[in-house]
């Protein structure tokens, strides 16, 4: 991967008539730095990439899609990661992260799919908590709340345990559904869409 990135940085000086000299005066950055990526001693990153990017006259995305590879399976698993959620809601949000992280500048679409997947665990996740909060506060807010949510259930001729079972499990199924049918969409090459889904990470 790094040796692929070096090989396009120095393709790319070259069609542009740029000598190892010139293009580290143009991105301010030591010839001995210019060296080595293009050696592949070294992968550019952060700052760096985004100068040799821009004195090379193409952006920092073109030079990282060139250098990513096709791997559905590794998009497979980041899909799937999510279902850490079935143990414990945060675990749906870290595991996909963590994937994301290590992936997203190696395989194509990693990045934009893990942030899809780790948006809608993230959203699912305070959706859960909030549910369970207001479900701890309820009957602090007095004994009449408690009566009101008994009369509730009594009327419904549910018990309070399995309303919550139901309460619960209606966005745990969908959730589950949601990742398994986006799994479907992945091995068939069509684009995953989660739903609801708070675009926190862009």
């Amino acid at each position: 991967m790094k040796t692929e990135l070096s090989s396009q940085i120095k393709n790319i000086r070259t069609q542009r008539g740029f000598s190892q000299e010139l293009l580290a005066e143009k991105t301010q950055l030591s010839l001995r730095t210019i060296q080595r990526v293009e050696n592949a001693e070294t992968e550019p990153r952060g700052d760096t990439l985004l100068r040799i990017a821009e004195a090379l006259q193409v952006t920092p995305d073109e030079l990282l899609e060139w250098n990513q590879t096709e791997d559905l399976s590794t998009l497979v698993i980041l899909n799937l990661s999510a279902l850490g959620f079935l143990f414990t809601p945060i675990l749906g949000v870290i595991l996909p992260l963590i994937i994301w992280i290590s992936r997203k500048d190696r395989v194509k679409k990693a990045d934009l799919i893990g942030r899809k997947v780790i948006n809608s665990q993230i959203t699912f996740t305070a959706f859960i908590y909030s549910l369970e909060g207001i479900l701890f506060l309820l009957p602090l807010l007095g004994p009449d709340i408690e009566i009101w949510l008994q009369e509730l259930f009594d009327y419904f001729s549910v018990p309070s345990f399995l309303f919550q079972t139901i309460l619960f499990g209606i966005p745990y199924v969908y959730n589950l559904g949601n990742i398994i049918l986006n799994t479907f969409r992945l091995r068939a090459g069509d684009e995953v869409n989660y739903f609801p889904s708070v675009k926190l990470l862009r």
